[in-house]
C-alpha cells in the first residue's frame, strides 16, 4: 500500500533529538567556546588570536547563543570569527554582532527554504511595518535598548500571538516553508516573538536574501 513503517524507537529518538536541539543554546558554555576556538586555532591561528583579543568569553557566549537559538550552525567558525573581529571594532552589542554573522552566512541560512531559486515568504503589512519601525526608533532614542527587547504595546503582542501562527499554518498548508521577511532593524524583535508564538516560523531580513534568488510574496502579516 506504500505505507512507511516507523518503529517506536525511531519515534522516541526523533523526539529526544528535537528536545536536545531546543536546549543547545542553554547548554552551550565556556568549555564549548574553548573547543570551538581550538578548532579555529588549528586552521587559522592568527584569526583565533585576533578574536580572543576582540571579544571576551562573556561577549562571545551571548553571540553564539543568539545564533544557536535560531538554528544557525557554528560549523563555519572561520567566517564567523572573521566577521566578529571586524564588527567588534564598531559594536559589542551581541544582537548586532549576530546580525552581521547572519549576513555573512545568508546563503546557508536561506538554503533550506529555497526551491528552484525561489524563496516564498510573507512580509509585513505596510502599516504594521511603519508602526513597529517607529516603536523601535523611539525606544533607541530613549536609551540603550536591545533590538530584541523593545517594549511593545500589549494589543500588538496579542495581535502577533494570533496572526503569527496563522501565517505559519497557511504557508505549511500551501506546501511552503514558513518564512517571514522583514526589515533588518525589526528582525531581532519579530524573530523573538515568532519563537514565542509560532515556533517554526523563520524570520529573515531583506539583506539576508541572496541577490540571485527570486522572491515570491504569498501574503502580509497584519
Amino acid at each position: 500500500m506504500g505505507y512507511q513503517v516507523i518503529d517506536s524507537a525511531s519515534v522516541i529518538a526523533t523526539h529526544v533529538n528535537k528536545i536536545v536541539r531546543s536546549y543547545i543554546p542553554d547548554l552551550f558554555n565556556y568549555d564549548d567556546i574553548t573547543q570551538l576556538h581550538n578548532r579555529l586555532s588549528s586552521t587559522a591561528p592568527r584569526l583565533a588570536e585576533d578574536l580572543s583579543a576582540a571579544l571576551n568569553y562573556s561577549q562571545l557566549l551571548k553571540v553564539y547563543r543568539a545564533l544557536l537559538t535560531e538554528g544557525v550552525s557554528l560549523r563555519d567558525i572561520v567566517t564567523i570569527a572573521t566577521v566578529l573581529v571586524a564588527s567588534s571594532t564598531v559594536t559589542k552589542d551581541h544582537i548586532l554582532l549576530a546580525a552581521d554573522v547572519r549576513l555573512a552566512l545568508r546563503r546557508s541560512i536561506t538554503h533550506p527554504f529555497v526551491r528552484k531559486q525561489e524563496l516564498t515568504v510573507y512580509t509585513l503589512n505596510n502599516e504594521l511595518e511603519n508602526l513597529l519601525t517607529n516603536v523601535v526608533n523611539q525606544a533607541q532614542q530613549g536609551g540603550k535598548v536591545m533590538l530584541d527587547s523593545v517594549p511593545v504595546d500589549p494589543n500588538m503582542l496579542n495581535q502577533f500571538q494570533s496572526t503569527m501562527p496563522q501565517v505559519k499554518e497557511q504557508m505549511k498548508a500551501a506546501g511552503k516553508d514558513p518564512v517571514l521577511l522583514v526589515p533588518p532593524q525589526l528582525r531581532p524583535l519579530l524573530a523573538r516573538y515568532a519563537r514565542l508564538f509560532a515556533p517554526g516560523l523563520h524570520v529573515l531580513s531583506y539583506n539576508e536574501v541572496p541577490d540571485e534568488l527570486e522572491l515570491k510574496i504569498m501574503g502580509a502579516l497584519m
